[in-house]
């Protein structure tokens, strides 16, 4: 996929680790107790690195908004605009990436499932993971949002830190 004539800063998020603890459909699941934590954790990422998001795509299942709600509540002046998405909830990584056309904002997020989110960060990283962790946080950086994009990062917290996976 390459995405012409872009200008912009992707973020790239998978939810939280949810629970599955009550039997509710995959959608309506909501994150566990370390979820909650890592997403608080990596908020306080986003805040000391005064990482800003013109606008943010959430896909509408419950685990996403939970982990964007728990960021949003420790950072909310890193938000400007917020659309929750039914097309997102397990899209592909080219269905992840296909939501950046016509949008004209400098900085966007995208707060998603795997394996697409995994496969999304795979495209700009050139290389193959299997699967990225739970709320993983990727920045990438381009012109031209291709192949030749720069990752400048892709983290995860883990025990009330940010580990680096790059």
């Amino acid at each position: 996929m390459v995405l012409k004539n872009k200008n912009m800063n992707l973020y790239l998020l998978r939810h939280a680790k949810s629970s599955w603890e009550n039997f509710v459909d995959d959608h309506s699941r909501v994150l566990e107790k370390k979820g909650k934590d890592d997403a608080i954790t990596l908020a306080g990422f986003i805040k000391d690195k005064k990482i800003q998001f013109d606008i943010t795509l959430c896909s509408s299942a419950a685990r996403t908004k939970e982990t964007l709600d728990l960021i949003y509540e420790q950072v909310p002046s890193a938000f400007k605009e917020i659309s929750i998405l039914d097309s997102l909830y397990h899209a592909s990584g080219d269905q992840i990436l296909d939501h950046l056309h016509g949008i004209k904002k400098l900085n966007i997020l995208i707060v998603g499932h795997n394996p697409g989110l995994s496969e999304a960060i795979n495209f700009f990283q050139k290389k193959y993971v299997t699967d990225y962790p739970t709320c993983v946080f990727a920045g990438i950086t381009s012109s031209n949002m291709n192949e030749k994009s720069k990752v400048d990062f892709v983290v995860r917290p883990k025990k009330g830190k940010i580990i680096n996976l790059v």
